[in-house]
């Protein structure tokens, strides 16, 4: 994680507008240093808890610093001077000298325990990438997609953080689970081979081998075990998860170049088909719950599967001067 996305993933997270894929990165981010979590915590309740200052006033920065930094055992330290972007809701300037002083300190926290590093592992629209990860395990990121990791995992757990769509084969490790945090799941394996794609409120996590704890948002009482050869689906804000049998290589084609839909509906296929060939696709007005389709097409050129899709579904589609797509009914 950068430096600047640390100060925006920070000040989003007081605003309350912070997925739950950047706070659990945040979070992670200060297990490298030292009692992170709880100095975290003793920075948010200082935060929620502070007035505003009246608009015009300068607030005493310095004054607050000696203050904050002494309740934390850091006397004698100064911060690094950072302007902190404003978040949604909050305008810094009005804020207490003390709210201020949290980013002050998070910027001399930050150069203190910013030293094993992350990095991302990124498939732009029209690509797939492996990669392999520190312990030995490998992924392959999927168009559009982005992985986060550590430089090393130290810890009880190997955590990585997914946007998008990604298939992990991870190494047996029964003492440092492997937990893959995405926006409306944490999925939890010893050693396994399986999918997860998470996108736009939509979860889909297959098991290939092995088995896999999954928690979707919202439904962290009761996590679902899922088996080879079994298919969760859950969408943000249901009341329970769908669990069924698939065959697995059906659902991770995408790996060979195939693309492969299960009961998946019009916007979802308009979606990766766009991000797999990087061209822009509407649907117009069409309800997509009306239109889903399953089936595994070979990897092939856009107007191929357009035309396949189409008549499947009784649709038809128009490519535009410029090479965007439309998808209509007739």
């Amino acid at each position: 994680m950068s430096q600047e996305k640390y100060y925006q993933n920070l000040t989003s997270l007081f605003g309350q507008d912070l997925s739950r894929t950047e706070e659990e990165r945040l979070l992670q981010e200060l297990q490298h240093y030292p009692n992170g979590r709880e100095i975290f915590e003793k920075l948010k309740d200082i935060l929620n808890g502070v007035s505003a200052v009246p608009p015009g006033e300068i607030p005493d920065t310095a004054a607050a610093w000696q203050e904050l930094a002494h309740s934390l055992n850091l006397d004698g330290t100064s911060p690094q001077p950072f302007v902190a972007p404003a978040a949604k809701g909050h305008v810094f300037g009005w804020l207490a000298a003390a709210a201020i002083a949290i980013l002050l300190v998070s910027a001399f926290l930050l150069t203190r325990f910013y030293t094993a590093g992350t990095l991302e592992a990124l498939a732009h629209p029209g690509e797939q990438h492996l990669f392999d990860l520190p312990d030995g395990s490998s992924v392959v990121v999927n168009s559009g997609s982005r992985l986060s990791y550590p430089e090393r995992f130290t810890g009880e757990e190997r955590r990585v953080f997914l946007e998008g769509e990604a298939y992990f084969s991870v190494r047996k490790d029964p003492a440092h689970p492997f937990v893959v945090v995405s926006e409306n799941a944490s999925t939890v394996v010893l050693g396994t081979r399986f999918s997860v794609y998470d996108r736009q409120g939509s979860l889909r996590v297959v098991v290939d081998e092995g088995s896999v704890r999954v928690t979707p948002q919202g439904l962290e009482a009761v996590p679902d075990i899922l088996k080879a050869g079994q298919l969760l689906r859950f969408r943000h804000g249901a009341a329970s998860a769908e669990i069924e049998a698939v065959a697995p290589n059906s659902l991770t084609a995408w790996q060979n170049g195939d693309i492969a839909f299960h009961q998946t509906p019009l916007d979802e296929i308009a979606a990766e088909l766009s991000r797999r060939y990087n061209t822009p696709i509407e649907i117009g007005n069409l309800d997509p719950q009306r239109y889903s389709l399953t089936g595994t097409f070979p990897d092939q050129e856009l107007p191929q599967i357009l035309s396949s899709i189409c008549l499947a579904l009784n649709l038809n589609y128009h490519i535009r001067e410029g090479g965007s797509v439309s998808i209509f009914k007739p």
